[in-house]
């Protein structure tokens, strides 16, 4: 049987794991809950007197704010693995999510399952989905130092740039897309890709190169090799005549 409570704000432990960095609500969801009541249940479970969210953060926010009691169907208590997993569905499905918030809580369940498929079968994503969320936020957190601001960029946007293999490129990149895009990080998807494109060119150049190089490099141990494989073989058949003369 399902048991729906009704919760008082102040009982309410807003410390609860959360993967929203933004929480406050005292906008339109309040406007809308205070006209029309709260439409849909949080969840949640008793401990230690006070009670833990699972999902509905911002409805228990808006509740606070209206001082009224937040509605929440009780559940039995969580791992917080397992909480991250309910917060993310919910919020996936609702598209409701910061990218940045989405990318860290992906990245969270990565840490604890350490398998890409494992995590999308949780979440109901596919592995390939997951490595690109995980991706966008490596690029993220690669650029967050850039003019002494962390750049607004949508995971889409964030993860063509984590395509590119190597951080300075990513950054140059980055830069680059700023440059010609007069300064704002909103970059279109279009411009992305062209300066992607490039310096993926770019680094497939660096890479012929250096396997160029090491096949230089290999040509002359082989060199070096024949070498030392000559001078062995003079010195064995000099051990042999030396050999052959003390008997």
């Amino acid at each position: 049987m399902i048991e729906i409570q009704e919760i008082p704000p102040e009982k309410i432990n807003f410390s609860s794991p959360n993967i929203r960095s933004v929480l406050d609500e005292t906008g339109p969801l309040a406007e809308s809950m205070e006209a029309h009541g709260q439409l849909e249940p949080g969840i949640g479970w008793w401990e230690n007197e006070r009670f833990r969210i699972a999902t509905g953060h911002r409805r228990a926010n808006a509740c606070r704010h209206l001082g009224i009691p937040f509605l929440a169907r009780i559940i039995e208590p969580l791992s917080d693995p397992v909480l991250v997993e309910y917060q993310l569905v919910e919020n996936i499905q609702a598209e409701a999510l910061l990218p940045e918030d989405l990318e860290r809580a992906v990245v969270t369940l990565m840490d604890v399952y350490g398998n890409h498929r494992e995590v999308g079968d949780r979440i109901g994503k596919s592995p390939q989905w997951v490595s690109t969320i995980i991706g966008a936020l490596a690029v993220r957190e690669s650029l967050a130092n850039h003019d002494g601001e962390e750049p607004s960029m949508a995971t889409s946007t964030a993860a063509r740039f984590g395509q590119l293999k190597d951080d300075e490129n990513r950054k140059a990149a980055f830069d680059e897309a700023i440059r010609r895009n007069k300064g704002s990080e909103t970059l279109p998807r279009n411009l992305v890709k062209n300066v992607v494109d490039e310096f993926k060119v770019n680094e497939i150049r660096d890479v012929q190169a250096y396997i160029w190089k090491l096949q230089q490099e290999r040509v002359k141990l082989v060199r070096k090799r024949s070498d030392i494989e000559a001078e062995i073989d003079r010195i064995d058949a000099k051990i042999a005549r030396l050999s052959e003369r003390n008997h």
